[in-house]
């Protein structure tokens, strides 16, 4: 017998039982301890599918397991990067500004949504987006900004090097989160909207590729909120610009409107 050639062994699937036929090289065939090994150890079509994807299962909840492990390592760096504590307000249920309503509404889209809040100020807005983005920061990166400072943030280090607005700009982009709060308080000049546009669209494309199963170069969660609805920051922020944030927004995120 050759030992380039197969030879078929008769065997039943370890997981279900069911008759399995198994081509074997001729020299492993010829080693009873090789050959019985194969014929313990074999797997029908559907159970050796099955036993790959719950390979790829566990592969993937120890990768998330891992991240969990080193996002709490480095959750106090994370925290003052985030600079959550710059814009922070305590959410108390008790408290006049508390808007019960708008908590309850995020609750059911914090853990993976995008979400656009509008309406007037006073509404507890920036308490609520503060709130759920602390307890996001146990378990993922965020960045959270005014617009306003956002931009001005951006501008400076791309005033002092290119090389550095870039590199903020990628820091930003790969951040699981990112809240930006009173989007259109502050008149933008074309610039600045063009640095939101390449942010936004980021998270667009970031949603778009997990949708198609691919896994996202950048973070694809977005909050943002603002004190006007959407037609009228289109007319505060320049329609040629602001429109294409906008319908970027629209496509990926729910919307409260207050």
């Amino acid at each position: 017998m050759d030992s380039s050639e197969t030879v078929p062994l008769e065997c039943r699937c370890k997981r279900c039982g069911t008759p399995v036929t198994v081509l074997l090289p001729a020299d492993v065939w010829r080693e009873p301890v090789l050959r019985e090994a194969h014929r313990a150890n074999s797997f029908c079509a559907p159970c050796l599918e099955a036993k790959r994807r719950g390979e790829e299962a566990r592969k993937r909840a120890l990768a998330e397991e891992a991240r969990r492990a080193e996002l709490a390592a480095t959750y106090r760096e994370r925290r003052k990067l985030s600079k959550i504590d710059d814009y922070w307000l305590p959410f108390d249920d008790g408290h006049p500004k508390a808007n019960r309503a708008l908590r309850d509404w995020m609750s059911s889209r914090a853990a993976d949504r995008s979400v656009l809040l509008s309406g007037e100020s006073g509404l507890g807005k920036t308490r609520v987006l503060t709130a759920f983005a602390e307890r996001a920061l146990a378990t993922k990166s965020v960045v959270y900004r005014t617009a306003a400072d956002l931009c001005d943030e951006l501008g400076a280090a791309f005033r002092r090097k290119e090389e550095w607005g870039l590199c903020l700009l990628e820091s930003i982009k790969r951040a699981d989160l990112l809240v930006i709060d009173d989007l259109g308080k502050e008149a933008m000049s074309d610039s600045r909207v063009m640095r939101l546009w390449q942010l936004v669209d980021a998270r667009y494309a970031a949603s778009v590729q997990q949708l198609a199963g691919r896994v996202p170069r950048y973070g694809r969660q977005v909050w943002i909120s603002s004190n006007w609805p959407a037609g009228q920051l289109i007319e505060r922020m320049g329609r040629v610009n602001a429109e294409p944030i906008l319908r970027r927004l629209l496509d990926i995120a729910d919307i409260w409107r207050g």
